[in-house]
This record gives structure tokens, C-alpha cells and sequence, in this order.
């Protein structure tokens, strides 16, 4: 099976209309979402990730260890692409995440909206490439 970025990204799209709002270590649409509930979900609904993929709980500041299930998750890749994850990792600590769209010409990440102090709901914002990102595939599932 290939990688089906239109399915991930449309998956990734559908959570802006309900408006599902942020929640600490939110891994459901009903109740909300952190960043990285955004991700495991997503993949979930593509199949992508088994339904009992469980990311551990990860202490603040990330740790680096978090990159390591990423690995399990996903292959690294050197850019973005529609249907990608981004993860925000300055000084190499993961610290956001989310699934890259393009839109109006230019690349996006949904997700908890990471510019925001409150970051009340699960958007869709610029992917500032000044910034220091990494970007992985999800593992298509054969």
C-alpha cells in the first residue's frame, strides 16, 4: 500500500470544522487534542498506526527519547510534502507537531496552533521554515 497523502491530509482537515479544542495529552476528537494527539490519531484513521498505538506520556520540556517513537511511527524525511508530519524541534527537542497541508501556495501545519499563548483549538498556521522542523512519512502499511 502506498502512502495516500490526499487520505491524510483530508483526515487532517476534517478537525478544523467541529472545532476540537486543545486538551493536555488529548488523544480524542470528542474530548481534545495536544499536538501530538493530532498525529497518532491521524494516522489511526488512515491506518497508518494500529488502533492500540499508545504514545507514552511525555514530561515538559520534551525530552529527546520522543524522537525515538517517531522513528517507530515514521521515516525521516528531508522536507516537507502534503500528508507529512512536522515536528518543531528546536535545540533537537521535539516541542510541536502536526500533519503539513499546502494551501494557498504555501506550506501549512495542522495542529494546535502553535503561535497562539492559549492554543484553544486545533488549526491550521503557517509552517515558518525559518524555523527549525523535521519531517516524517508515515510507514505505509503493506
Amino acid at each position: 500500500m502506498t502512502l495516500d497523502r490526499e487520505l491524510i491530509t483530508s483526515t487532517a482537515l476534517s478537525l478544523l470544522k467541529p472545532r476540537v479544542k486543545f486538551k493536555p495529552y488529548g488523544r480524542n476528537p470528542k474530548y481534545g487534542f495536544d499536538c501530538i494527539g493530532v498525529v497518532t490519531w491521524v494516522g489511526k484513521q488512515c491506518g497508518y498506526l494500529p488502533a492500540d498505538y499508545k504514545l507514552p506520556l511525555y514530561a515538559y520540556p520534551p525530552q529527546p527519547e520522543l524522537f525515538e517513537h517517531f522513528n517507530e511511527m515514521a521515516v525521516r524525511r528531508d522536507g516537507p510534502e502534503a500528508g507529512c508530519i512536522a515536528i518543531f524541534a528546536p535545540a533537537g527537542l521535539p516541542q510541536h507537531s502536526g500533519i503539513v497541508v499546502q494551501a494557498d501556495g504555501q506550506w501549512q501545519c495542522i495542529g494546535i496552533d502553535l503561535y497562539t499563548q492559549h492554543r484553544p483549538w486545533v488549526t491550521i498556521s503557517p509552517l515558518d521554515q525559518s524555523k527549525v522542523w523535521r519531517f516524517y512519512d508515515y510507514v505505509a502499511q503493506s
